[in-house]
């Protein structure tokens, strides 16, 4: 799979686990140990940076909306097979995966990277790490996106179920390197 993954579907690898789009891309389902969420909440832990985030979906059993399945800005993925319920919490039956984001860098670093494809799907990401001293420095990403859909409506040949959406992020962090 490419790196970095552009959502938790390019995630499916030797590690046990399978993560699964639910019925919109944003509806992400994690299977760890072959314990599949079926109904209610997922049960495996989602967190991002040691915060858990894990959520029901009201469209998709144990999906969770709080996942971004862009991935902006990641670092590494930690996936733990569970149960981990006594570390993650009550939804880490299966095992838990954490997104770790990256820090500010300590030199001035930043990329853009633009992602087109003929079904009308456009992509615009960047980022800027910004070190202020030795011991501060910021971090800001963003994203911008459009997507025509997949689906067609037979009626009148539009095409349905499309999107646009556009988010930032900053990270701030001064505890000394």
């Amino acid at each position: 799979p490419p790196f970095p993954p552009r959502g938790p579907s390019e995630l499916n690898t030797d590690t046990g686990g399978e993560f699964d789009e639910g019925f919109t891309p944003s509806t992400p389902r994690i299977t760890i140990r072959g314990l599949s969420p079926t109904r209610g909440g997922p049960n495996a832990a989602t967190l991002l940076d040691g915060i858990d985030i894990t959520s029901g979906a009201v469209s998709n059993a144990g999906g969770s909306l709080l996942i971004d399945p862009a991935l902006i800005d990641i670092e590494r993925i930690e996936i733990v097979k569970g149960p981990q319920s006594a570390l993650f919490g009550r939804s880490a039956f299966a095992g838990a995966v954490q997104y770790v984001t990256k820090d500010p860098a300590d030199v001035l670093s930043g990329g853009v990277f633009i992602d087109y494809n003929v079904e009308g799907d456009e992509e615009l990401r960047g980022n800027i790490s910004i070190p202020v001293s030795d011991t501060f420095g910021i971090r800001l990403n963003g994203r911008v996106w459009n997507s025509d859909g997949y689906y067609e409506n037979v009626a009148t040949g539009k095409k349905i179920g499309g999107g646009q959406g556009s988010g930032v992020r900053v990270v701030v962090d001064g505890d000394g390197k």
